[in-house]
């Protein structure tokens, strides 16, 4: 095939690797790609998205790290978040507000 002046090699199997999924891995994937990518209008129905969503957020996390390292950075983000949500930012890092407003003065 030519386009543009291109050759183009419509072998695209050949190029991809050959994964086997498993029945329950396809209806997972279904599930959660369809309701994900699906667009987000109020016409069209988003049953389970904000669910489909989450797991797709934690299946990315899981291909990058290790679920132990996961489940470590997961608390460390959890108990940060909930100490800042009851007390404040208690890092003795400046924020970058502090610091900008200093620099215009």
């Amino acid at each position: 095939m030519k386009r543009l002046n291109v050759n183009i090699e419509l072998d695209l199997k050949a190029l991809l690797p050959q994964v086997k999924l498993s029945k329950l891995q396809l209806v997972y994937c279904d599930f959660v790609f369809t309701r994900v990518l699906a667009l987000n209008h109020k016409l069209i129905p988003s049953n389970f998205r904000n669910f489909a969503t989450n797991l797709a957020f934690i299946r990315g996390h899981l291909l990058k790290m290790p679920l132990r390292i996961l489940l470590k950075h997961s608390a460390k983000k959890m108990s940060r978040y909930m100490t800042e949500l009851l007390v404040g930012n208690i890092d003795k890092k400046t924020d970058q507000k502090t610091i900008y407003l200093k620099g215009l003065l």
